[in-house]
C-alpha cells in the first residue's frame, strides 16, 4: 500500500466518524481532501455528496461517481432526486413571485378609487341639497363600480397565476453525458508481480528498472499482439515496456489503449574491422586443473532467489569437498566478484554461491582462478531469465567443479 492510499483511507475513516457524529462541515473537509488524493474512488465521491448541504456540489459529486462507474445505481438515483428537488424549488419561487406581482396590480385600482371617492364626496357637499337625489345615485353607482373593476382585473390576472410545475425529469440511459477525450484518464493498471521495465517491447532491450508488485501505472499504448504494454515510466514524459500478462486492469477501459506502431528498435552494433593475426603454431593449449563435474543444472523456482551456486570436489571419483577455492563470477564480460568455496556456511565445505537481484536477466560465466587472477578452469557459462514460472525459465543455476 502506498503512502497516498494509506492517507486516503485514514481521511475516509475519520470523515465517517465525524459524519456519524453530525459534524458534517468537518467530515466534508476530510472527504474533499480524500477525493483530491484518489480521484478515481467512487465511494469517496459518494461520501462527499452525503456530507454536503449545497445542492450544486451534491450534483457535481454524484456526476463524478457516474463518470467513474456509469453502472452505480445509488449515485444515479440520488442525482435524479437532487435535480428534481432543484427544479421544483425553482418553480415554486417563480410562482410566488408571479402571485405577488398580480396582487400589487389588483391593489392599485382600489387605492386610486378611494382617492376619487373622497373628491366626489367633497364636490357633493358644495352642490347643496338640490343635487341630493343625483348625489345618492352617484354614490350608489360609485360603491358598486369598484367591486366590478376589481372582479374584472382579478379575472384577467388569474390566467397569469395558473402556473404548472415542469414535468418530473427522468434521465434516459442514452442521454448520460460521455466524458470528453481530454477528461478521460489514462487507463490505470496494477503490477501482478515484480517485473522488469525495458526500453522496448522485448527481453533483448535494456532494462530501465523494476516495477514492484502491486504498483499502479498508467498504460499509454500496446503492441498489436498485446504481448507488451507501454507504461509511463519513470514519469509521464517517458515510456517503458513490460509484458502484457504481468499487468492487470485496475481502472479504465483496456480497449481504449492505442496500438503503438512506431516501436523502438535495437541500435545496430557496428562490427569492428579486425585485421587477421597469425597465431604462433606452437601456442600451447592451457592445461586446467579444474573441470566441470557434471552438466550445468538450471532451476525454475519462484520461491528461490536469483543466484548461481555449486560445490568444488577433490576428484570426480570421490565425495571429498575442497574449501578455499576461488570462484570468479563474470556477467556480460565484466567481473562481478570472487567468492571462495566453503565460505558460505561452516557445515557446507566446498560450497559457494553468488546472488543477483530478483527478476534480473543474467548472462555470465564462472571460472576457478588463482589468487593472481589466472584461470584454473575454463569459463562455464550460465543464463538466468527474468521470469521464473514459464517454459524455458531459469532463475538459478548449479555448477559443480572437480579437480583433475
Amino acid at each position: 500500500m502506498t503512502d497516498s492510499q494509506q492517507t486516503t483511507q485514514e481521511l475516509v475513516s475519520e470523515g465517517r466518524k465525524l459524519l456519524d457524529s453530525g459534524d458534517k462541515p468537518r467530515a466534508l473537509a476530510h472527504f474533499i481532501t480524500a477525493s483530491q488524493l484518489d480521484p478515481f474512488d467512487e465511494s469517496v465521491w459518494l461520501l462527499r455528496a452525503q456530507a454536503s448541504d449545497d445542492p450544486a456540489e451534491v450534483s457535481e459529486c454524484l456526476a463524478q461517481v457516474l463518470e467513474i462507474n456509469p453502472a452505480n445505481a445509488q449515485a444515479r438515483a440520488r442525482l435524479l432526486d437532487s435535480r428534481v428537488n432543484q427544479l421544483q424549488s425553482g418553480a415554486i419561487e417563480r410562482t410566488t413571485g408571479l402571485r405577488a406581482a398580480a396582487q400589487s396590480k389588483l391593489e392599485a385600482p382600489r387605492v386610486a378609487f378611494s382617492g376619487c371617492l373622497a373628491g366626489i364626496f367633497l364636490s357633493i357637499l358644495g352642490l347643496g341639497l338640490l343635487l341630493g337625489l343625483g348625489l345618492i345615485a352617484l354614490v350608489i353607482f360609485a360603491q358598486s363600480e369598484p367591486d366590478q373593476a376589481y372582479a374584472s382585473l382579478e379575472a384577467n390576472a388569474e390566467p397569469t397565476l395558473a402556473l404548472q410545475l415542469p414535468p418530473t425529469w427522468t434521465p434516459s440511459p442514452t442521454s448520460a453525458p460521455s466524458p470528453t477525450p481530454t477528461a478521460t484518464p489514462t487507463p490505470l493498471w496494477k503490477a501482478a508481480r515484480s517485473v522488469s521495465v525495458r526500453s522496448g517491447p522485448g527481453a533483448q532491450f535494456a532494462a530501465l528498472g523494476t516495477l514492484a508488485s502491486g504498483a499502479m501505472v498508467h498504460v499509454a499504448g500496446r503492441t498489436a499482439d498485446n504481448k507488451y504494454l507501454a507504461i509511463q515510466y519513470p514519469d509521464s514524459s517517458n515510456l517503458g515496456w513490460v509484458p502484457g500478462d504481468q499487468l492487470a486492469v485496475a481502472n479504465g477501459d483496456p480497449a481504449a489503449v492505442p496500438i503503438i506502431t512506431a516501436l523502438p528498435v535495437l541500435p545496430a552494433t557496428p562490427r569492428p574491422t579486425v585485421k587477421p593475426t597469425l597465431k604462433p603454431a606452437a601456442t600451447p593449449v592451457p592445461q586446467y586443473d579444474f573441470v566441470l563435474g557434471r552438466p550445468v543444472e538450471l532451476i525454475a523456482d519462484c520461491s528461490r532467489p536469483w543466484k548461481v551456486m555449486g560445490t568444488v570436489y577433490a576428484s570426480a571419483q570421490g565425495a571429498q569437498r575442497l574449501s578455499g577455492v576461488m570462484v570468479r563470477v563474470t556477467v556480460a564480460g565484466q567481473t562481478q566478484g570472487i567468492t571462495t568455496s566453503g565460505s558460505v556456511e561452516q557445515n557446507k565445505p566446498g560450497y559457494w554461491e553468488w546472488s543477483f537481484n530478483r527478476g534480473a536477466e543474467v548472462v555470465g560465466s564462472i571460472t576457478i582462478v588463482n589468487p593472481d587472477g589466472t584461470s584454473r578452469s575454463a569459463a562455464i557459462p550460465f543464463h538466468l531469465t527474468w521470469q521464473c514460472d514459464t517454459a524455458g525459465a531459469a532463475n538459478a543455476a548449479v555448477i559443480d567443479m572437480v579437480k583433475r
